[in-house]
């Protein structure tokens, strides 16, 4: 079989799992209630600065990490926010562990140019693997 064929295999097998369907599900609850979506959407888009930030190797003041903790927190008390979070979190892990599976499958491809934080992060999610 090709490999695009394989790929679209995969993407059709991601696109029917129990993570992507649950994680549909909760888009759709948390979509229907604007008020919440604004919530979650204000927090993912803090926590990604968080990320940013530290992949670029920059130091993040603890009072931000202190104020998307407090976010979470409160997030996490509402049935919908929490299902959507925990849904994308489950989701996310499945789809990063697929994505480590293809680029262990061709480690010796190291792209010029590829930020250091990048390998480094790679590298250090090998480690852990045990």
């Amino acid at each position: 079989m090709e490999v695009y064929d394989e790929a679209h295999a995969l993407a059709r097998n991601l696109r029917a799992s129990d993570a992507f369907q649950r994680l549909v599900k909760a888009k759709e609850a948390l979509e229907a209630q604007p008020e919440k979506l604004e919530r979650v959407k204000e927090f993912k888009a803090r926590e990604f600065e968080v990320q940013a930030q530290t992949l670029a190797g920059g130091k993040v003041a603890e009072e931000k990490l202190k104020a998307l903790q407090q976010m979470a927190d409160l997030l996490l008390l509402d049935p919908v926010a929490r299902e959507y979070l925990e849904s994308e979190a489950k989701f996310a892990r499945l789809f990063a562990d697929v994505q480590k599976i293809i680029l262990d499958a061709v480690k010796e491809w190291k792209p010029f140019g590829m930020p250091e934080a990048f390998r480094a992060q790679h590298d250090e999610d090998k480690k852990t693997e045990i």
